[in-house]
């Protein structure tokens, strides 16, 4: 709900009045302009559960087969990917595409709280909606800031 609720602020600051989603362009344009403090998530860790509730016999890569499972188009797969495989998300355009790929994943039921805590998500969900709180008040100020 609060990357939901983000997002309509974002396309407003925007401009954007069509109906689809926000992209990393749109965000990285979103916060160019901000002063952000540092921010880093780590990849998930992947424990004997994690990799149990990937692994599916005779079905490749264990985290092609959960961007498959969560249904991510090709761009988001890879960016997930890329945090699994252990490349942290050390901006805030980076947890904002994080973000919209984990409210897709959740609103859509197939990402369950408890498939959260077994992927190894929690530290990233508990950093996301500050991460969200921050680049909206700092895209606030620089409003004010403008006028």
């Amino acid at each position: 709900m609060g990357y939901a609720g983000f997002e309509i602020f974002a396309k407003a600051c925007l401009g954007k009045s069509e109906k689809g989603g926000l992209e990393q362009e749109d965000f990285e344009r979103l916060v160019a302009a901000c002063r952000l403090p540092k921010l880093v998530i780590y990849q998930p860790l992947v424990n004997a559960q994690t990799s149990r509730w990937l692994s599916r016999e005779d079905e490749g890569d264990p985290i092609a087969v959960l961007g498959d499972f969560l249904r991510l188009r090709s761009g988001h797969k890879d960016f997930l990917h890329d945090w699994f495989r252990g490349r942290a998300i050390a901006s805030h355009d980076e947890a904002l595409t994080l973000a919209k790929i984990l409210r897709h994943t959740t609103a859509h039921g197939v990402l369950s709280p408890a498939k959260c805590v077994g992927l190894g998500l929690t530290d990233a969900l508990r950093i996301l909606p500050k991460a969200i709180d921050e680049v909206r008040r700092a895209v606030t100020y620089r409003i004010y800031e403008c006028r």
